[in-house]
């Protein structure tokens, strides 16, 4: 069995939205996205998941998904988008119930990524701004985590 971690406490994440741009087919769905918002109450705040109170009880990973539910978990994380193998971790996750953030990779100064070359940014934002489209509109897409250890 492969292992997972179970994250506690905060993630702190980013929210992309791209809106008004034509997706890119993704692997079959079954209906369409899950409207997810962040409302303020009472001075906290509260995500919601189609309209309904969701509190995150996360793995970092997407192996033994059904391992993970056992455990407690409702949403895994990747890292990047190779990890959703064209779609089909979404599409588990989905069978399961469970929402899924999605990591896009940024691109890391000792791997030779150079955020002061204009072309280098350019592409990346190219890059997620595809996956973004490709992946959006999928029902297991909770939200999307910008960089890991960057």
């Amino acid at each position: 069995m492969k292992k997972f971690e179970v994250l506690t406490g905060y993630c702190v994440l980013i929210v992309c939205a791209v809106l008004g741009l034509t997706p890119v087919a993704c692997t079959a769905q079954v209906g369409g996205p899950i409207p997810v918002r962040v409302v303020q109450e009472d001075g906290r705040y509260m995500l919601l998941r189609d309209g309904k109170p969701f509190e995150v009880h996360p793995i970092s990973g997407f192996d033994e998904l059904d391992t993970a539910i056992t455990a407690g978990a409702n949403t895994i994380r990747t890292w990047s988008i190779k990890h959703l193998d064209n779609g089909r971790i979404l599409d588990e996750a989905h069978k399961r119930g469970m929402g899924v953030v999605v990591g896009l990779w940024m691109g890391h100064k000792r791997d030779g990524f150079d955020y002061a070359d204009p072309a280098m940014v350019a592409k990346q934002y190219e890059q997620n701004c595809k996956d973004i489209l490709r992946y959006k509109d999928h029902p297991a897409v909770l939200i999307w985590a910008v960089g890991n250890e960057a």
